[in-house]
């Protein structure tokens, strides 16, 4: 194995620095009310995200220098503290609990979201796993059901915690990582067979999350009741028309609590119109096609399987969020990746983003016959 140092992929880095942008443009005029109404301070939420941005933006330049090594290396001990810390925000006294959800661990400055790091943590570990055992003789049980084990145990963390949103993307995102790694079909029939009921058992035993769906499922099939954020912000979409109501001026008019958060996305379009919103959908797109490319390109697999996976991660986020946005969905409760409110997920994304950036410097070159070691 050779590696050959470069600059890292800088037109990953600049669509990433402009979704970061995006995401602190339109933050005063998505949040200014309900700051108001809660620290009097119209600029509370704004002032905020521009820290988390610095924040992000230096945590991407230190992690883009190391040698992505390191995060393989690390991945046990990683993966262990982030199963550690979701337990004990579980913990009376230690997590604290918001709006009936006990997600958070106070550190002082600011409060830790242990699920968010999980996302990537849990894709680092599984990343290393699938290239050590992929030649074992009984895949199943010496390689894939230990995976799922732990796939399951840190869904399960998550998912009591009343972060079903989080929970849903951190499945999805390894079980789309297995399906890349070339994990024979049968096994996502056979997880279906079982995992469907058990899931569906766990949604109906949370209250909220049974609203959710059923009120979905009752809109799409019986044209039931659509709720408030939903119709304000297809309103504010459709009002919206080609360049939008002026910046600040539409997303403030939406008066939909909290949009500087789930409904992010409305803000965009309501703020700038349809033309802001294509842009921005097509940063995105961007952003997926050339980390996909780079996922491709690359011949060692530990470091492709990384790369896809951190990246399909913040694709199902989009996904969820945008498609909830646009009433497609239900509505997940997730931030849009990099641009919503919220310093844990943005700094989450952003490590995640640092990651394929240093992995684009070495940019490692198998030789033939060569084996990848870690």
């Amino acid at each position: 194995m050779t590696e050959t140092r470069q600059p890292f992929d800088i037109k990953i880095f600049t669509v990433v620095l402009i979704l970061i942008g995006i995401g602190i443009a339109f933050m005063y005029g998505a949040s200014a009310r309900f700051a108001e109404r809660l620290f009097v301070d119209r600029s509370y939420f704004f002032n905020r995200q521009v820290i988390y941005a610095v924040c992000s933006f230096l945590l991407i330049l230190f992690v883009s220098r190391m040698n992505p090594r390191v995060f393989f290396r690390l991945s046990n001990l990683l993966l262990v503290l982030t199963i550690v810390s979701l337990v004990l925000v579980l913990i009376p006294g230690i997590g604290i609990e918001k709006n009936g959800a006990r997600r958070w661990i106070p550190l002082g400055l600011f409060n830790f979201q242990p699920s968010e790091i999980a996302k990537v943590t849990l894709l680092i570990f599984l990343s290393k796993r699938l290239v050590e055992r992929e030649n074992v003789r009984d895949m199943f049980t010496k390689s894939i059901l230990p995976n799922l084990l732990m796939i399951g145990l840190i869904f399960t963390l998550v998912f009591v915690e009343e972060d079903f949103s989080t929970s849903v993307v951190i499945l999805l995102s390894a079980l789309s990582l297995l399906f890349v790694a070339g994990v024979p079909f049968q096994y996502f029939v056979y997880l279906a067979a079982t995992g469907i009921p058990i899931v569906f058992f766990l949604i109906t035993s949370f209250g909220h999350m049974k609203i959710r769906l059923s009120s979905y499922l009752n809109k799409i099939f019986w044209g039931g009741y659509v709720s408030y954020q939903e119709k304000q912000a297809i309103k504010a979409i459709e009002n919206a028309g080609f360049f939008g109501n002026g910046l600040g001026i539409g997303s403030n008019n939406a008066r939909i609590p909290e949009s500087h958060t789930d409904f992010y996305f409305m803000n965009i379009v309501a703020d700038i119109g349809l033309i802001g919103g294509l842009f921005t959908l097509f940063l995105f797109f961007y952003l997926f096609w050339r980390a996909f490319k780079l996922a491709y390109e690359l011949q060692d697999k530990g470091y492709s399987y990384l790369v896809y996976s951190i990246t399909i991660f913040i694709v199902w986020q989009t996904i969820l969020n945008i498609g909830g946005v646009l009433g497609l969905l239900p509505i997940a409760g997730l931030p849009l990746a990099l641009l919503s409110f919220g310093g844990n997920s943005l700094i989450s994304t952003s490590f995640g983003i640092g990651i394929i950036l240093a992995i684009s410097r070495f940019h490692p070159k198998r030789e033939k016959n060569d084996n990848v070691s870690f």
